[in-house]
């Protein structure tokens, strides 16, 4: 009986039972373990974090630990009701002698809780005492009879409370002492392991990356992924809880509405919504939109009280909610005051404006409908260039869907044609930007102006070859507005930097000014880093590999290719996540080392993603070398219309020099050019031009030994070899697969026509396995008889 003349309850005192769906946490119930063997264990977070089936899971793997269950809820208001049930508790262990109980429901005698002290420290093992629900420990006068007991209990009584809220006991000398555990928020939170666990516990299933993404979106909140799970068991689409789309879901709004809250005070509620409108809550932020110049010291309060708000790691004292109760927050906000919202957005913007935090600014001001002002904080930003290009570019783009076509001014005007240049619609951007043009005067701020010359350097490239030198003019005027700025001391983003000198250098490349090209295109990746823009990092990797790869630098181009790879492999990401230029250039370089299967397979991985005009044409000269057959002479290249010549044109120079002196039976000056073309073309083993030269100078070298040894690394490119030979029908010779070492050693003995059993005898193998190989090679070289084979073996230079 409680001094209030009720009973004691017995399901206060009861343990509740696992839930079906419990995930054993042994990960946690090591922390537990070794927390209950001090005197203090505080578990304390928000609602639906599994505090309570964490506990009672861990107590169901040591059944034989004598301890004290008690929900505390409304009986922690009184000491003497609070204490009644304790003594009930520990009556009910058998371990305790009867106490009488306290007499007053507001009072407990100092003398009770000293023999109850003194009872507990003679016990011969300790006794775990369990307080559930025990927020209201936070205030009032029965902590303080609590940390009472403890104190002198000890080392028998082992304390384990479980809160929402902190319980008003020192704990800093607990924690000064090392008498305290604590499990919080982010320590009960579900690992992707617990995350699938519990999935699976609920029916729903999802792909390991979709649970991930589950995880991540709930924060490992417990009730959040429980609720998802009976969404998802309802064939809900699981997008809405990865993007945070939760309007109308009653599950996740209905559970923190009525266990956080509706439990606020009004003034507390209010200061939540208002608040709610933005990601985060630097110093400030919260007393602009709350009206209230104490908000720090709410934000605090609120986050010591467990209300799913929490310190960010952005910036000290920046607080932020929980994702998915911040989407419940706004859901609130519209449907209880859909008049706040536009004038909230609009205080943010200007919050953010005037901290320098455009971005941010742009943001909140399109989504309060001040297009004007959201398009200005863009270009101040030099943001423009996000909106149509990179990943982000479709969710900053997102951002300005609504804006109407006719908002005044060159910023407006800008930022459409960014918009339509995202799309493709080169015709809607270059009307836009015609309009900006109109208005951008010379008094006009430099960030409108490199703003507008950077997206029609951008669109001159998206047009295609219509006007190259226009395009190179748009992107040396955009390049010479940031060296200005930069030589100023202005700030300009690295993307932007980057942007600016990527679009010069590929209006440079349309050009054929391959040197100034590839100039352009190293400044470009010097301005990018992994950390920033990877995209654009990888973009400008692969446009320099193009461009050396063109210039006939195989190794570096290989070696740029190789980075970029190289970068997606450590990312976890998949080769189709690699720019076109990268296997494009590849392509090229293997098509001028002469090694058509390497340049087969990157062609295909090029032309599956290949798009802007100048891929498009490297992939049709690639295709065009592949088909290229000896006897066909050389392909006719472009010729570069400024800059120095490439490293293949000059190899071709000097093995035209070494022809023309051939056809003069002047031997010694063919055999000094054809040498100066081979030391040019060996570090790069740059075949291609030797395999196309003039078959009399094939001969020619292949019969001069000195050369022949000297330059053994061009290999079949002597004979004209690595491209496909011709058939008696005239038409390419395929080699299906590159030949096995076994099968080139049979061709080499059915070229000194050995019969089957003599080459079986020779390599001491059956006559089976020799008529196997024989079989495999008539196959690869795409030939029906011995002879063919090895006719064709020789046009290959395989033998």
């Amino acid at each position: 009986m409680t001094p209030t003349g009720d009973p004691v309850m017995a399901a206060k005192l009861r343990r509740p039972d696992a839930p079906p769906w419990t995930v054993p946490r042994t990960r946690l119930f090591d922390r537990v373990a070794r927390a209950v063997d001090g005197p203090l264990t505080l578990i304390s977070a928000p609602a639906g974090t599994g505090k309570t089936v964490l506990m009672g899971s861990w107590l169901d793997t040591a059944p034989d630990l004598p301890h004290v269950w008690l929900n505390v809820g409304d009986a922690g208001l009184s000491p003497g009701v609070f204490w009644s049930y304790i003594l009930a508790g520990f009556g009910g262990t058998g371990k305790i002698p009867h106490l009488a109980g306290p007499t007053d429901p507001d009072t407990v005698e100092r003398s009770l809780l000293v023999r109850l002290a003194a009872t507990l420290s003679e016990l011969p093992q300790p006794l775990i005492l369990v307080l559930d629900h025990a927020e209201a420990l936070a205030r009032g006068p029965v902590p303080e009879t609590v940390e009472f007991l403890l104190t002198h209990a000890a080392p028998q009584l082992r304390l384990v409370v479980l809160t929402r809220t902190d319980p008003a006991l020192p704990l800093h000398r607990y924690r000064m002492d090392g008498s305290l555990t604590e499990l919080r928020l982010a320590d009960l939170a579900f690992d992707e392991d617990e995350t699938r666990a519990l999935l699976a516990a609920h029916d729903a299933h999802l792909t390991d990356s979709a649970a991930s993404a589950l995880g991540a979106a709930t924060r490992g909140w417990a009730a959040g992924l429980r609720l998802a799970a009976r969404a998802l068991r309802r064939n809900a689409d699981p997008a809405r809880f990865l993007d945070g789309s939760l309007d109308g879901d009653g599950d996740i709004a209905g559970y923190f509405g009525a266990e956080v809250l509706d439990a606020q005070t009004p003034s507390d509620r209010d200061f939540l919504l208002r608040t709610s409108l933005v990601d985060e809550l630097p110093p400030g932020l919260a007393a602009a939109l709350s009206g209230r110049p104490d908000a720090d010291t709410v934000l605090a309060r609120l986050a010591h009280a467990n209300t799913f708000t929490t310190t960010s790691a952005t910036g000290p004292r920046t607080y932020g909610y929980h994702p998915l109760v911040r989407e419940v927050l706004r859901t609130r906000l519209r449907h209880e005051h859909p008049d706040r919202t536009a004038a909230l957005h609009r205080t943010a913007a200007r919050w953010y404006a005037d901290a320098g935090r455009l971005d941010e600014a742009a943001h909140h001001a399109a989504n309060a409908g001040d297009w004007a002002d959201a398009a200005a904080h863009v270009v101040a930003d030099l943001a423009v260039t996000r909106l149509c290009h990179g990943p982000r570019a479709e969710g900053y783009a997102a951002r300005f869907a609504a804006m109407p076509p006719d908002i005044a001014g060159p910023e407006a005007a800008v930022v459409h044609a960014a918009l339509a240049l995202r799309t493709g619609d080169t015709a809607t951007c270059g009307a836009h930007l015609a309009s900006a043009e109109r208005l951008i005067h010379d008094e006009s701020g430099w960030p409108l102006r490199l703003c507008a010359a950077a997206l029609r350097a951008l669109h001159a490239a998206a047009t295609g070859d219509r006007d190259d030198m226009a395009a190179t003019a748009c992107a040396a005027s955009a390049a010479a507005l940031l060296t200005d700025a930069t030589a100023r001391g202005l700030r300009v983003p690295a993307d932007v930097v980057a942007l600016v000198r990527a679009t010069r250098a590929e209006a440079l490349l349309r050009t054929g000014d391959l040197s100034a090209a590839a100039d352009a295109a190293a400044e470009a990746l010097d301005a990018t880093t992994l950390d920033g823009a990877r995209h654009l990092h990888l973009d400008c990797l692969g446009r320099l590999a193009l461009v050396e790869a063109l210039r006939g630098h195989l190794r570096h181009a290989t070696e740029l290719a190789h980075r970029a790879e190289a970068v997606i492999v450590h990312k976890g990401q998949s080769a189709s996540d690699l720019p076109p230029a990268v296997p494009l250039a590849l392509a090229w370089v293997h098509t001028e080392r002469c090694d058509p299967a390497a340049a087969r397979r990157h062609r295909d991985r090029a032309a599956a993603h290949a798009g802007d005009p100048i891929c498009g044409g490297v992939l049709a000269a690639v295709e065009a070398r592949l088909r290229h057959a000896p006897g066909d002479g050389p392909l006719p290249r472009p010729t570069p219309a400024g800059g120095e010549a490439t490293l293949t044109q000059r190899v071709e120079s000097w093995l035209a020099t070494a022809s023309a002196a051939l056809a003069d039976r002047r031997f010694d000056a063919a055999r000094d050019a054809l040498e100066r073309a081979l030391r040019l073309a060996e570090p790069e083993k740059l075949r291609r031009p030797v395999a196309e030269s003039p078959a009399a100078l094939r001969r020619f070298l292949r019969h001069d030994r000195r050369l022949a040894e000297r330059h053994a690394w061009l290999g079949a490119a002597r004979t004209g070899g690595g491209y496909p030979p011709r058939s008696a029908g005239g038409g390419a010779v395929l080699v299906v697969e590159p030949l096995t070492e076994k099968e080139r050693e049979v061709l080499r003995y059915l070229s000194e026509l050995f019969s089957t059993e003599e080459i079986a005898r020779t390599m001491f193998v059956s006559v089976n396995t020799v008529k196997t190989h024989v079989r495999g090679v008539l196959r690869k070289l795409s030939a029906t008889r011995r002879n063919e084979a090895v006719r064709r073996a020789r046009e290959l230079g395989l033998v």
